[in-house]
């Protein structure tokens, strides 16, 4: 009995030991390899600070081509307004990156001199498509069937829009006007464009459902 008890004890003793080796090991092992990322991290953030300034490539500058928009002379109230602010964002210098990079990718691509205003030609970018949309909206807003409107939207889906709206407005259009065809390239677009899961799930099946 007593020897039966003992050993008991031992292998409680034996397993706690077991256990708490174990638990060793892989703390050792979380720390080292937290403290291996943090140095590649700092390594990394050095050796983009210290990267010499260097021009963006021209390719990556994106000019748009104001004469293939449905430009309405005759415009008027919020439409005309939205025009306007659309033309006039069209008119800055804009920069585009096929792959979308993060700052320290810039600072290492361009120089740490240079992050500053890449980021702002980059938003310029952005703007002039929310621009687009903003002004497609109103057109839609006075007549549900534009095809001015739908120009527009087609071109901020080509432009790789991340505003959902774009591909919302022109799933609703292409459902409505039995566009197969529509509703198969917006998929496609929204599969590339989007990252975030979740929100290239609901887009998908919004697009889906309007077949």
């Amino acid at each position: 009995m007593a020897g039966e008890f003992f050993d008991r004890i031992l292998f409680n003793v034996i397993l706690i030991f077991g256990l708490v080796g174990i638990l060793f090991l892989v703390f050792r092992n979380g720390f080292k390899n937290r403290y291996k990322l943090s140095n590649k991290f700092l390594e990394d953030e050095m050796a983009a600070n210290t990267a010499r300034r260097r021009e963006v490539e021209p390719e990556f500058y994106y000019v748009p081509d104001i004469d293939a928009l449905p430009v309405n002379e005759n415009a008027e109230g919020d439409i005309l307004k939205k025009q306007s602010h659309a033309i006039s964002c069209a008119s800055k210098t804009m920069l585009h990156f096929p792959k979308k990079m993060s700052n320290l990718e810039l600072k290492k691509a361009y120089g740490v001199a240079n992050l500053e205003i890449i980021t702002g030609l980059e938003e310029n970018y952005g703007r002039y498509i929310s621009a687009l949309l903003a002004w497609a909206e109103a057109l839609l807003k006075e007549d549900a069937e534009s095809t001015s409107a739908i120009t527009i939207l087609e071109n901020t889906v080509q432009l790789g829009s991340e505003f959902r709206k774009s591909y919302l407005l022109l799933a609703d259009y292409y459902g409505k006007n039995h566009s197969i065809h529509g509703l198969d390239h917006l998929l496609e677009r929204v599969t590339e464009q989007f990252e975030d899961e979740g929100i290239k799930r609901q887009l998908l099946q919004y697009i889906a459902d309007k077949k």
